[in-house]
């Protein structure tokens, strides 16, 4: 069961309004720092609550699972310091194998975790900063916090690609796009989403799809090019840096995660250089 440590502000105390963000002048712009305590290291996955699991899961109608995660093997070109996959299987006895695997935990489908991307004045969510990040013996905000009781929540998908297709909207996906805030919402709309609080909102821009190369030239466009884009959601939710809903005006989309009260929000992708409408990865699981 997921969130049976959750703390909800809106018990005891009321949840701000985006506006009233942050709670301390000291704090960057939105950011939702105190919100569930200092000492909180999940963010608004603190509303994944037991009850909105449950509730999740009754809407499940066929049972039919679909695995998110990009193939390690599908990325064999990164650029700058990050490797590629490197995969090794090694006989450790008659009939019996061992494997070998380093790669980079950038080299498939994941979530960057609160400690990958701080604001510009070097302070991670809830303060955290960079020297005690590069302290081993310090674990704050650490993947450990979510994988304590896992993401469980109610998933909502927003399908760009197809929405483009209907609409006749050409884009690259590996180069800079911004998804405009009303075309998310009107997506939603199309697709008779209601939002509700705790959803785990997934975008899929079209980067990744099967059947496209990643090797030589088209390789390195893909995967090292300026991303595809999605919405950007400044300071509603999550932690550093990343793009997400409402793509073209951050605050924007960080007001709309807000007012949802989104757990979080994943894009297919994040852009990067963000075509001069801020940084690259403005937080993904919102918490901020």
């Amino acid at each position: 069961m997921a969130g049976s440590n959750s703390k909800n502000p809106t018990s005891g105390q009321r949840r701000p309004k985006f506006a009233e963000l942050p709670l301390d002048p000291s704090y960057p712009a939105h950011a939702a720092w105190g919100i569930y305590g200092m000492d909180d290291e999940l963010g608004t996955l603190n509303l994944l609550t037991p009850e909105r699991t449950v509730a999740a899961a009754k809407e499940i109608k066929t049972g039919t699972r679909v695995g998110l995660n990009w193939g390690l093997e599908h990325m064999d070109y990164t650029g700058g310091f990050r490797e590629i996959l490197k995969h090794e299987i090694l006989q450790i006895g008659e009939n019996c194998n061992d494997d070998r695997l380093e790669f980079n935990t950038q080299t498939s489908s994941q979530w960057d975790g609160l400690r990958h991307w701080g604001f510009d004045d070097g302070r991670f969510y809830n303060g955290l900063t960079q020297s005690e990040i590069l302290d081993r013996r310090n674990s704050t905000l650490g993947i450990h916090a979510w994988n304590r009781e896992g993401i469980v929540g109610r998933g909502v998908l927003l399908d760009f690609v197809a929405y483009a297709a209907r609409k006749g909207i050409a884009y690259d996906p590996v180069r800079f796009y911004a998804i405009p805030l009303e075309t998310i919402q009107q997506m939603a709309v199309e697709s008779h989403v209601e939002f509700r609080t705790g959803d785990i909102v997934l975008l899929r821009t079209g980067k990744v799809h099967d059947g496209v190369p990643t090797g030589g030239a088209e390789g390195e466009r893909r995967n090292h090019g300026a991303a595809a884009v999605p919405v950007s959601r400044d300071g509603g939710l999550a932690r550093s840096r990343r793009l997400a809903l409402g793509h073209g005006d951050r605050s924007r989309g960080g007001r709309l995660s807000w007012l949802r009260e989104l757990a979080a929000d994943q894009a297919c992708d994040a852009s990067d250089p963000a075509g001069g409408i801020g940084p690259a990865h403005r937080g993904d699981v919102c918490a901020r």
